[in-house]
């Protein structure tokens, strides 16, 4: 989780300083269950929280690639615009991967420890 902050952060920097920040908003930042203490409804409700982060920060994603396309048409575009483009969007999908290798190895944790309950878990999340 603490990566996750430490990215987030980040990327609100590069979303600044880039102008790229006006009409794209990148989602909040999600809470992945403590797979030691998570009942399984916890961890069942940290997937589909997962699964709806994927969702928006895709939706963000396309949101960055349209306003790049539009300004990659003005006459003031710069190679520095491009850079500032491909590394927000390059950011973006590193926030991804590290929440869906949180909630996975949460969910290894959540798995090891009820091995030997005899309950059904949910599918791990993928980016």
């Amino acid at each position: 989780m603490k990566s996750i902050k430490l990215i987030i952060p980040t990327v609100l920097a590069v979303m600044w300083a880039s102008g790229l920040h006006a009409s794209c908003a990148m989602p909040e930042e999600i809470v992945v269950p403590n797979g030691d203490t998570a009942t399984e409804e916890e961890i069942r409700n940290g997937r589909a929280a997962v699964q709806l982060f994927m969702s928006e920060m895709d939706a963000y994603l396309d949101c960055l690639s349209q306003e790049d396309q539009v300004k990659s048409k003005s006459l003031d575009y710069t190679p520095e615009d491009e850079k500032a483009y491909a590394d927000q969007h390059n950011a973006a999908v590193n926030v991804m991967e590290t929440v869906a290798a949180r909630f996975n190895e949460q969910l290894r944790i959540f798995r090891s420890a009820k091995d030997n309950d005899g309950t059904t878990e949910p599918a791990d999340a993928t980016p």
